[in-house]
């Protein structure tokens, strides 16, 4: 992977008379309406090294939007084609070389916009040099809403060209405590157990947050793990002790698949959440034992899909794959990017512009686009507001919604 510095163009005239040969665009069509300069996006992510897992559903989800608009011969702006062009950067799940790619897409490929890292440690580095060049920057990493104001995303404030991609930590928590107790009629005593790192410390206060705020109350301090464990029980036989109602489990899924079977054995509790696991990954792992048990996807499920637009979405994602890929746990951040990609096209053509930044970031703050994440958009910090899907498990089935952002 370390070689991959390469420019993709997703369009060419022989893709179009392609398309044209098979019925889906008019060669007519393709003649008259003139051809533009390619918009360059680059996709700074991690296409090796330890953080593949979330870099690669990433740039899965920007390729997919590039290549669906190019199919149609580019995205018009004031009457003119313009072809989308990815510029990739492998960031290697290293910060320097994530510094080192940010500044080559924004100095030498001229670029501007910049989609990407999708982790906080790498997103701190890249996002001072984009902001500094009135970049248009957009990326998940959760660390953001930590960085976001009302005033510094205004015009002239220093964040102004910087959007996070996903819903802010606090939305996302309130959320998931207001599904549990819906589901589980409103259980008094709450467990919460998360690992020991500083996402787990950041995120585990929100939660706490979000269940003082409905006046529930905790059974017992937040429990830590420490990263690595894998036997937890006795984390959870103290959760038991405290006679906890429902047991909050958050936030690596990988950790919380394991948690969640161990936490059924011992009977930890009378009923679980966990955050980012996929329906069929709980049911081939707990069988009938999958009871009283509420998951979110991260941030819509894979396996059984909850609107038309999710399935259309995961099947297109399968096509773009193909039939040997398989899906990670986070694959479903690819959602993240695939919207991001197709809004910020969309602020470009409300904004008739593809080079004035400050009149396109002014335009992508009011976008608004259904899709598979449901209805989106972002909140006057440059936040993410979308919603969620729930599934809950009955005796090893499940039934899941779509819960729109609170």
């Amino acid at each position: 992977m370390a070689g991959r510095f390469s420019s993709r163009l997703r369009a060419t005239a022989a893709a179009a008379a392609a398309l044209a040969a098979a019925g889906t665009l008019s060669t007519t069509l393709w003649a008259q309406t003139p051809a533009g300069a390619p918009i360059k996006i680059g996709v700074l992510t991690a296409l090796s090294g330890a953080y593949v897992p979330f870099g690669q559903p990433l740039f899965d989800g920007v390729r997919l939007a590039v290549e669906e608009v190019n199919a149609q011969g580019g995205v018009e702006i004031n009457g003119v084609k313009h072809p989308v062009q990815i510029v990739e950067r492998d960031t290697r799940s290293d910060v320097n070389t994530a510094v080192t790619g940010v500044t080559a897409l924004v100095r030498d490929s001229g670029v501007k916009f910049v989609i990407g890292p999708a982790t906080g440690i790498e997103t701190s580095a890249a996002q001072e040099i984009t902001q500094r060049a009135k970049v248009i920057h957009m990326t998940a990493a959760s660390n953001l809403q930590g960085v976001l104001t009302k005033e510094n995303t205004a015009p002239g404030g220093n964040r102004r060209h910087l959007f996070m991609t996903q819903a802010a930590a606090d939305t996302r928590e309130r959320a998931t405590v207001k599904a549990s107790l819906r589901f589980f009629g409103n259980p008094k005593l709450h467990a919460v157990i998360i690992s020991n790192d500083s996402n787990g410390d950041f995120i585990g206060k929100k939660v706490v947050e979000a269940i003082e705020q409905t006046g529930a109350k905790l059974a017992l301090p937040t429990v830590l793990y420490e990263p690595g464990t894998t036997d937890y029980s006795s984390y959870l036989t103290k959760i038991k002790a405290a006679k906890a109602d429902h047991l909050h489990v958050w936030w690596l899924p990988t950790d919380g698949i394991n948690i969640l079977q161990q936490a059924r054995q011992l009977e930890a509790a009378q009923s679980y959440f966990v955050f980012g696991l996929e329906p069929v990954d709980v049911t081939q792992r707990l069988g009938t034992s999958a009871d009283r048990v509420l998951i979110s996807c991260s941030p819509i499920c894979r396996s059984i899909t909850t609107t038309p637009e999710s399935k259309d979405f995961w099947e297109r994602y399968t096509k773009l794959l193909g039939p040997n890929q398989k899906f990670g746990a986070a694959a479903g951040g690819a959602a993240w990017y695939y919207e991001a990609t197709r809004m910020l096209l969309k602020a470009m053509q409300d904004a008739r512009s593809t080079e004035d930044t400050e009149k396109i970031a002014t335009a992508l703050a009011d976008v608004k686009m259904k899709g598979p994440l449901g209805t989106v958009g972002f909140n006057e910090r440059h936040i993410f507001v979308h919603g969620y899907d729930f599934c809950l498990f009955t005796a090893g089935t499940a039934k899941c919604e779509h819960v729109a952002a609170p």
